[in-house]
């Protein structure tokens, strides 16, 4: 039946919620855990950066490489991901 298939609202928001990862590194390249399924953005210190090579930023699968910016080790740097 339907009922038996349902999936708990809870179970399903959780699995709707974002991922946030703080990426690690210095220089022109981070590396994160796991390559994002859906990116919905990379901040460095709370600024939403531009992906491109003619911007801020490439990704190829757990590594990001910055055309800007060289980060340090007071620097944050988060990956939002679904």
């Amino acid at each position: 039946t339907v009922e038996d298939q349902a999936v708990p609202a809870t179970q399903l928001i959780s699995s709707l919620a974002p991922t946030i990862e703080n990426a690690s590194g210095t220089g022109s390249s981070v590396t994160i855990t796991k390559a994002p399924v859906v990116l919905l953005g990379v901040f460095y210190n709370g600024v939403l950066l531009r992906q491109g090579a003619s911007h801020d930023y490439t990704i190829s699968g757990t590594t990001i490489t910055f055309i800007t910016i060289s980060v340090t080790s007071g620097d944050n740097v988060q990956v939002v991901s679904w």
